[in-house]
């Protein structure tokens, strides 16, 4: 945070602290004075908690979902992959427009994929290879919705290519084909969604580089695309164009895939793993690829595990985080740029909730909904407001909590809602309507500025200085703080 900003809005102030700091940094009357103070004394604090629901992340953009189910998305974009309409990469988070309430966001390698708690499929970047699925190869600025079907209910993204789930069980994939990832029996690209045979009891899915798991609702492992470092699990390094089961096990629960190696879950909590092993990533001690699924360790309490370029991470019942494989850019989190070839606790806490592994970043999320983050970081890609590397888990802020009206005898109302709240430059409005009325004044009551705000907008207050201000939508009244 800046250090000159007017007040710290995480900080209860003194009197005299307040003092302190009008009479060094503000030139104003006395009686001004006194009706800061005032002002200072009625305005509530208004950011809670870090609420976060979930965690997701591509190569390297990053998103999460807020407890209203809105979504913030940060670090690299220049295919548009954010989703706000412009290239240029961010290093803290921004909300994302539309402002619908979001189910599920993964990403590619330069795209974005998306379900709206309604069932409808989004998606936004890139579109060299029909990845956004709306029969176009033509890339998206903003989330756009792809087709009218609201029967979405899991999505997986792989390189470049996508897998879903539709809420009857049925699996379909479009994208980028070149190695048979598409599941079809062929190796030609779609531009739009296409079903893969006809079984209705898909249960899990995963995307990697250039190949694709799925799991059934009977627990039985199915595999298919490319194979050359045996990352399909069967012993073998043939490719396959179609779902092609993966042992006689049907107790398999959750797969994460990275870019050739893949990490499993069994229903007694055992974790596994084949494939690539030049970094350790596979956990087994040794760095010789292994085409066949192996368990790591003897442990049977793993619940959470998502796999990198390289590097792989974990989380326990105990709620521990792990890490293991190439660590570089610090991207395992404990505070060096050893890689590891086994899993290696990071920290002694156990309040780890959530995880997601980048292509060379890793994020996490606490228990009570704080995100954390370490590695790559040149498309800013942890968050944290630099594009520094950082081999230690960096907290982010994303100050995303619902902002209380100014008033102690108003009521909290939910619409219109104006965030991000700390702004740096812009800030946006939730509401249904499709234009409101909005009012921006001082902390003083002087109007800076007002205007019409259309659904899609962003309003500027890039010019304005730092400090508190007061956002008038309609008669309700908001505190903004900027920074």
């Amino acid at each position: 945070m800046q250090r000159n900003m007017l007040i710290d809005y995480k900080k209860v102030l003194t009197y005299p602290e307040l003092k302190q700091y009008l009479n060094k940094n503000i030139k104003i009357s006395k009686m001004n004075r006194i009706i800061f103070f005032l002002a200072f004394l009625i305005i509530p604090k208004f950011c809670k908690s870090q609420c976060n629901l979930k965690i997701s992340s591509g190569a390297g953009q990053v998103f999460a979902l807020n407890n209203d189910r809105k979504l913030f998305a940060w670090g690299w974009n220049k295919f548009w992959q954010l989703g706000n309409n412009d290239t240029s990469n961010k290093n803290f988070p921004i909300p994302i427009i539309p402002l619908y309430s979001w189910k599920q966001i993964v990403g590619g390698q330069h795209f974005s994929i998306a379900i709206n708690n309604n069932g409808t499929l989004w998606a936004w970047g890139n579109n060299q290879f029909g990845q956004l699925g709306d029969g176009t190869l033509t890339e998206k600025h903003i989330p756009t919705q792809i087709n009218i079907d609201t029967a979405w209910e899991k999505i997986s993204a792989g390189q470049y290519h996508v897998l879903a789930i539709k809420k009857n069980g049925t699996l379909w994939s479009w994208g980028r084909n070149i190695s048979g990832e598409l599941g079809d029996g062929t190796i030609i690209s779609k531009n739009i969604p296409i079903q893969i045979g006809t079984d209705t009891n898909w249960k899990e899915i995963a995307g990697g580089l250039d190949f694709s798991f799925g799991i059934k609702k009977n627990g039985s492992l199915w595999a298919w695309g490319a194979n050359a470092n045996g990352q399909l699990g069967n012993g073998t390094y043939t490719y396959y164009l179609a779902p092609t089961q993966i042992g006689l096990d049907t107790n398999w629960d959750f797969v994460s895939c990275g870019h050739r190696h893949v990490l499993l879950i069994k229903n007694d909590k055992t974790l596994w793993s084949s494939g690539e092993n030049s970094h350790g990533q596979l956990g087994l001690g040794t760095q010789i690829q292994t085409p066949i699924l192996t368990q790591i360790g003897n442990s049977n309490n793993w619940t959470r595990i998502s796999a990198g370029a390289r590097h792989s991470l974990a989380i326990n019942q105990n709620y521990e985080l792990w890490s293991w494989g190439i660590n570089n850019y610090g991207q395992l989190g404990n505070g060096s740029n050893v890689d590891f070839n086994f899993p290696n606790q990071i920290g002694a806490n156990n309040l780890w909730k959530d995880l997601s592994a980048c292509a060379t970043s890793s994020i996490f999320l606490t228990q009570d909904g704080k995100i954390y983050s370490s590695g790559y970081n040149t498309y800013g890609t942890l968050g944290d407001s630099s594009f520094i590397h950082k081999d230690t888990l960096t907290l982010i802020n994303l100050n995303n909590c619902i902002p209380e009206t100014i008033s102690n005898t108003e009521q909290l109302i939910k619409n219109p809602i104006i965030f991000p709240n700390p702004i740096r430059n812009y800030f946006y409005i939730n509401t249904e309507k499709k234009n409101v009325d909005y009012s921006i004044f001082s902390i003083f009551g002087v109007k800076l500025k007002s205007g019409n705000y259309n659904f899609n907008s962003q309003i500027d207050m890039s010019l304005f200085s730092n400090g508190i201000y007061i956002i008038e939508i309609e008669g309700k009244r908001f505190k903004l703080v900027k920074e």
